[in-house]
Parts: structure tokens; sequence; C-alpha cells
């Protein structure tokens, strides 16, 4: 198909339509993953050499592919591309942020110190941004749930960017954002690179916040003793939690199978006039993976689970843990009318629930492919073209 003379963004919508599979569930499809890291840069060739211009949005659309795909490796190579094939195209804020996210999905903590370095290189405006920086931070804290993931390399990074930005903000103003601080505290995994980000707010007189305490219930997520410790502090010192402060209590219980303690916890919260969402009940359904033989901890459960159906706050998530536990129950009956109800309310069957369903019945589950049966697919429905 000749493309030539086209207008700039073409390019951006061939690319979308080449590879429009990575909009629908991009990260499930194996055999579409291997095609974005074979086939993707030949294809700019195939644009380039037909005479399509290749800009930022044409860029853009690659590495959004990329992000989709989680093809770091692919989304840092398009960096070289542009300096080599588009030297009169500088990458844009989010072609940056995106070859960022795109490697710390896959744990790349090394290619995203060498984006960043090159930003710094370049003098690129969006490292004096906080809410870019602030970003990148959060993309940059998702490699830390990768095995293997080297978490003084994370820190040496995160600080890089922080204090850089941090010596900018002190010299155009004498009160800095408490964003730049708390994302970067929110990247830490360990109490000795908490105090890092700590002693700086200290110095720079930077006010704790809830966000501040939510970054250290991170970190105290598998320890209840300090997050309930943690959760004192803030009472002493007037922050009050909000949901999020709650709901990582609740794990940090759910993750020593202590179901009483976390309803007590999600109990607390109503009690605060603080409504549960769809994560804390969906974390409050681990709790019960150790005492799922346990007829009157089941009732419990179910009772919950039950009531986030009510309150709209049910998730994929949420059927998955509890059709985990009639997994584990060898509840066929159970786990019928459960899969019954996760299709009556227009939920995705996931890959958890499916296989949780296979464990409980010896039956296969049906599975709804992409989004479309989910509230996210409902809206991405509204916002493009039906999947």
């Amino acid at each position: 198909m000749a493309l030539g003379g086209r207008a700039a963004s073409a390019a951006a919508a061939h690319l979308r339509q080449a590879f429009s599979e990575a909009f629908r569930g991009g990260r499930k499809n194996i055999s579409l993953r291997g095609r974005v890291r074979k086939e993707l840069v030949p294809e700019l060739d195939r644009l380039r050499l037909e005479g399509v211009p290749l800009d930022n949005a044409a860029y853009r659309q690659a590495v959004t592919i990329c992000v989709l795909t989680d093809q770091g490796a692919t989304a840092r190579q398009l960096l070289d591309y542009m300096g080599e094939h588009s030297p009169g195209v500088l990458p844009d804020t989010a072609v940056y942020r995106g070859v960022v996210e795109a490697n710390a999905n896959r744990g790349g903590l090394q290619a995203v110190s060498e984006v960043l370095e090159q930003m710094r290189e370049r003098r690129h405006p969006a490292l004096d941004n906080v809410t870019t920086v602030a970003a990148v931070m959060k993309c940059i804290a998702s490699a830390g749930a990768k095995e293997g993931t080297d978490l003084k390399l994370r820190h040496q990074v995160v600080m890089k960017l922080f204090l850089a930005l941090r010596r900018k903000q002190l010299v155009r103003t004498a009160t800095p954002s408490p964003l730049l601080y708390n994302k970067a505290l929110g990247t830490t995994e360990t109490w000795s690179h908490a105090t890092d980000v700590l002693a700086f707010m200290r110095k720079d007189k930077v006010p704790h916040s809830v966000e501040t305490y939510n970054a250290l219930l991170r970190i105290a997520r598998t320890n209840p003793e300090e997050a309930e410790e943690l959760f004192r502090v803030m009472k002493r010192r007037k922050i009050r939690p909000n949901v999020a402060s709650f709901t990582t209590l609740v794990t940090a219980h759910a993750k020593k199978g202590d179901y009483k303690k976390c309803v007590d916890v999600v109990q607390r919260m109503y009690a605060a006039d603080i409504e549960a969402n769809a994560h804390t009940f969906a974390a409050l359904l681990t709790a019960f993976v150790p005492h799922a033989h346990d007829d009157a901890a089941m009732r419990v459960a179910e009772e919950w689970a039950q009531r986030a159906v009510n309150l709209q706050q049910a998730s994929e998530h949420l059927f998955r843990r509890l059709m985990h536990l009639y997994a584990i129950r060898k509840d066929a009956s159970a786990a019928e009318a459960l899969l019954d109800q996760v299709r009556s309310q227009g939920f995705v069957v996931i890959d958890h629930i499916a296989e949780h369903y296979a464990t409980a019945t010896g039956k296969q589950a049906p599975r709804r492919r992409g989004l479309q049966g989910s509230r996210v697919g409902q809206i991405d429905t509204l916002m493009h073209t039906k999947k």
C-alpha cells in the first residue's frame, strides 16, 4: 500500500491501524508482543522510505504500542532510531515518559537510567516540571513489583532525579513542591531509603501529609505491627488517614492471614466516615485464603463480598479472590454461581478467575476477550471504536 504524500500525522494513524491489537489487551497477546518486537521498527523504515514524514505523533504512537505490549527494549530502540533517522525531531515529553514506562513495566531500571541521562544531556524541559517528574517516579516505582529488581539501583535513579529538580526548585522558590518529595518517598521499599528522602523533607521544611504516611505504610505493608504504629503516629500528628491508608493496613493484616483484624480495620474505616473501595474489599478477601476450609470464615468472606457488590465496589480481582477460595474448597456449585454472577454483572472472566473455576469444577470457563465486558471496556467503547 503506497503511503507517500500523506500528511505527517498519517504515520501515527497507520501505526495505530497496523498494530490495533495492542489497544485490545496487548500484554496478554504473546504473538503480538513478538510481532511488535520484530516488526515495529521495520514498519517505521517502510514508512520513511515511502516518503511519509515521521513526526513526534508517529513516535508517540510507536512508544504507546511498546507500553501496551511491555516491549521496553523496543521503546528504548526507538529513541536511537529517532536520533539516526529523524534528527530534526526531538523526542517530546510524552515520548520520553512512554519509554520510561515501557522499561519500568519490565523492571528495566538500567534502561530507565540511560533515558533519564539522555534527557539531562539534552536539558529537556520535562525534567524541570514537577508533575512530569512525579509521573516518571511513579513509573519507576512500578518496577519494584518485578522479581529481582535492584532496589539500590532504583533508589539511585530516583534520588538523582529528585536531587536535580530539588536544587532547581530551591533556587526558584522558598517552598518546594511536596509532590516531588512524596513521589520520591513512594518509590522506596526500605526504611533506610525512606530515611534519605525524609531527611531532605525535614531540611527543606516540607510538611508531612497523608501521602507521606501512605508511602511509609507501603514499606510496612508486610508488617502489620509497624503499619498499626504508623496509624498511631498519624493520629498523634492529627493527620487523617484516607482510603489508601486503610487499604494498605488491610493488606498488611491480610498477608498474615488475620481476617478478623482486616474486618476490624474496615469497620474502623466506616467509623471514620471513609468508604472502602474495590481495592479494599479485594485486599480483605486475601486474608481468608488460609481459612478457606473454615465454614464460619467463609460465611464472613461471602458476606463482605456481597457487601462490595451491593456498594458497587466489586471488581474482577474481588471475584478472583473469592473464586480462589472456592477452588481451595473444591466447591463446584459455589464456583458455578459465582461465574454466573461475574457474567451477569458485565465483568471480564480474567485468566485467574477461569483458572480457579477450572480447579473448583473440573471444567473450563468460557472467557471474554479484551475489555468489552468490563466497566473500563464500556468507557473505552464510548471513547474509541468498539473493540
